[in-house]
């Protein structure tokens, strides 16, 4: 299941779901403002809010956040790294396969490795589904 967050308690909610479990905001996903204000809380969160900005990133499919997204893969945070590597690998932009090639190379974490493999996996079959449909 998809997830997004919601920006005024971060707490994680279902993508169908538009009122927040947990606080009650009204959330507006569609909403360009939404997505700012993702992307502006982006460099001042937790490291756990920052995953999970990263994963409400890459649910909605934001091109904007990609620059913010590889910015991520530089965070000392081995889950914020995972995160960024998995939505980057979800939104679909072959130009970042060389830097999630080098981040799995010389990296010494597991799961950074594991992730930058499934984003590589994820674009690859991107790049395919998008041939076979020209």
């Amino acid at each position: 299941m998809e997830r997004l967050v919601c920006v005024i308690c971060w707490s994680e909610m279902p993508s169908e779901r538009r009122t927040c479990t947990c606080c009650g905001a009204v959330v507006d996903v569609a909403s360009p403002a939404y997505e700012k204000s993702l992307l502006k809380a982006l460099d001042a969160a937790s490291p756990e809010h920052k995953a999970q900005i990263c994963r409400a990133l890459a649910t909605r499919g934001s091109a904007r956040a990609f620059p913010h997204l590889v910015d991520m893969l530089d965070n000392p945070v081995v889950l914020v790294r995972v995160e960024a590597l998995r939505a980057l690998g979800e939104l679909g932009n072959a130009s970042i396969i060389p830097v999630i090639e080098e981040h799995a190379a010389s990296t010494e974490s597991l799961s950074v490795r594991a992730a930058a493999s499934e984003a590589l996996q994820a674009l690859a079959a991107f790049r395919v589904d998008h041939t076979q449909a020209r």
